[in-house]
């Protein structure tokens, strides 16, 4: 993949998070907010749509042949997500605390960061001149 697509992934997931995350202002806070993986999991059934929300993650994943560990990370920390929001409201505060969303946002974006500043800088040749006889 090149440095023009992990940046319009950078984009896309930055515009997936605020809608899951950041959308509604919390009342009588002026920093914290929420968004719609938490509306959905008060119902029943909801957990399971943030579920599939998430899936442009680990689509962005493989698409930039992220490493395993990586990968595994975010599997784990959605099906936690998925498990711990299946109660409806309750499921809600849950997930709110836990913010899956928020870590596997910030796991992708840092390894799609370092990939664009790896592809960026330049291969540098480190052949040393061969010493002459002293």
């Amino acid at each position: 993949m090149n440095n023009s697509s992990a940046q319009q992934d950078l984009k896309d997931l930055k515009k997936l998070h605020h809608i899951l995350k950041e959308v509604f202002p919390v009342p009588f806070t002026k920093t914290k907010r929420f968004g719609w993986s938490t509306m959905f999991t008060i119902l029943p059934g909801g957990s399971t749509v943030t579920f599939f929300m998430r899936s442009k993650y680990i689509f962005t994943a493989h698409r930039h042949k992220m490493p395993r560990n990586v990968k595994n990370e975010m599997y784990r920390k959605m099906f936690m997500d998925w498990i711990l929001g299946a109660p409806p409201i309750i499921g809600s505060v849950i997930t709110y605390f836990y913010n899956a969303d928020g870590k596997i946002y910030t796991a992708i974006t840092n390894e799609l960061q370092n990939k664009t500043q790896l592809d960026s800088e330049p291969v540098i040749n480190s052949i040393e001149p061969a010493s002459v006889g002293t």
